[in-house]
């Protein structure tokens, strides 16, 4: 399980990862993603700092690279079942982001149905890893994750 921390500044950007899908050739290369973001500019940021920001959440979460296998799982079922894109994002980034997995602990117990609420997903954050994080981080990171 990877060990990233992307959530702790960062939704997991299913949004962005969908339009810049929809842009990109199914056997596009990694340089090609690159380019498409932070050159293309397809996903509409309006600097080149934003744009770059953009890809290494991107890079960092979903690989974006047709060599790795991960990511080639992805964009494999990617067009199979459009309303299943969500859920396929979310497992990837849910096996490369330790804050959003520590989030889950928020979650597993719960009825289908039931609601969570950012406080409840940064105290499922906090159990596992507050004494690592400031008390700011560990509170965007409850928004970002149930925004994700």
């Amino acid at each position: 399980m990877g060990t990233l921390r992307t959530t702790a500044s960062h939704t997991i950007g299913i949004p962005h990862l969908v339009e810049l899908l929809r842009e990109m050739p199914f056997d596009a290369s990694a340089e090609q993603y690159r380019d498409a973001v932070v050159e293309g500019n397809v996903l509409g940021r309006p600097t080149q700092a934003g744009r770059q920001r953009s890809f290494r959440h991107l890079r960092e979460l979903y690989f974006l690279d047709p060599g790795r296998a991960e990511f080639a799982a992805l964009r494999r079922f990617w067009d199979i079942d459009p309303s299943s894109r969500p859920l396929l994002a979310g497992l990837l980034a849910f096996t490369r982001d330790q804050i959003l997995r520590a989030s889950f602990a928020a979650i597993v117990d719960l009825p289908a149905g039931s609601s969570v609420t950012s406080a409840d997903l940064t105290a499922a954050v906090t159990a596992e890893l507050g004494e690592e994080m400031s008390e700011s981080t560990l509170g965007k990171t409850g928004r970002n994750t149930g925004a994700s």
